[in-house]
Parts: structure tokens; C-alpha cells; sequence
């Protein structure tokens, strides 16, 4: 897990080069799409920009990826923004769904208030419970772009 503002991008970008294409969108955050929905950065990386209100945290409903690393920034309002470590989790609250590559577990872990010019990258070993707030709903925009990442080794 790597949590940082985008000014300090530069940092990250010898670590792959998906990150660094990634990154660069976020660089240019003015030249994205920032329209709900689906929608590709100039290096074809898909990203999905959401608008919704946080919840309270739901501990059954932390998220790992198989197949995708996320790059999630904060365009306007607050999100409170869990991770742990994927091993640590309890059970599993809903089966892995390959169409979306998600799953979701019980568990607990810390918590990182994410504002805008922000990013968070989550690998797949970085189980996430994002969209939260710490004690009152607020209305969110955000963005999340999908990086694909190879399978874990089993």
C-alpha cells in the first residue's frame, strides 16, 4: 500500500511502469474524463470515476484483487480509507467474483483519511475497505483507475 498526494508522484514512478502510467493520469488529473462511469486515460488504462456518499465502515467488507493493482485519488470531499494486509483478514463474506475480480472478507485493520490530491495505490496483497467515513455521511468523488498485475503466485 502507497499513500501519498500527487505532487510527490515522481517518487513512485521507477517502480513499474503501469504505476508510472497511472501516475502520469493523475499528473494531468484536468485532462481526464471526470464524468460517473467508465472511461480510459490517454494510455489506455481503464479508471472508473464514482460519486456516491460514504458509509460506515462495514467490517465484512474489506476488498482484495487477484488481477488488478488500484490507484484510487479524491477529487472532492473526504474518504475514510481502511487497509490491512490480504492474509490477515478473517473469512471470506462473498465468493471471488472473476467477471469484476473481487472478493470481500471480515477483518479489521487501519484507517487513512484520503482528501483531495491524494492517491492510494493497493496491491493485490492489500486488502482495502474504501468509501467510509469517521462518524458522519458525506458526499464523495473519486476515482479509481485499474492497473492489471499478475496473479500471486499460488
Amino acid at each position: 500500500m502507497i499513500i501519498d498526494w500527487i505532487e510527490n508522484a515522481d517518487m513512485y514512478m521507477k517502480l513499474d511502469e503501469r504505476i508510472a502510467a497511472g501516475l502520469r493520469a493523475l499528473q494531468h488529473l484536468e485532462a481526464l474524463d471526470q464524468s460517473p462511469g467508465w472511461h480510459q486515460t490517454p494510455d489506455g488504462l481503464a479508471y472508473l470515476i464514482q460519486e456516491f456518499e460514504t458509509a460506515d465502515p462495514n467490517h465484512d467488507l474489506w476488498e482484495t484483487h487477484r488481477y488488478h493493482t488500484d490507484i484510487q485519488f479524491i477529487l472532492s470531499g473526504e474518504e475514510v480509507f481502511g487497509y490491512t494486509y490480504a492474509a490477515t483478514l478473517g473469512p471470506r463474506t462473498r465468493e471471488y467474483d472473476p467477471d469484476d475480480d473481487i472478493e470481500f472478507f471480515s477483518g479489521s485493520g487501519h484507517f487513512v483519511t484520503l482528501l483531495p490530491g491524494m492517491f492510494a495505490i493497493q496491491f493485490p496483497h492489500d486488502a482495502h475497505l474504501p468509501g467510509c467515513h469517521n462518524g458522519q455521511p458525506a458526499w464523495l468523488k473519486r476515482g479509481v483507475i485499474k492497473l492489471p498485475w499478475p496473479a500471486p503466485e499460488q
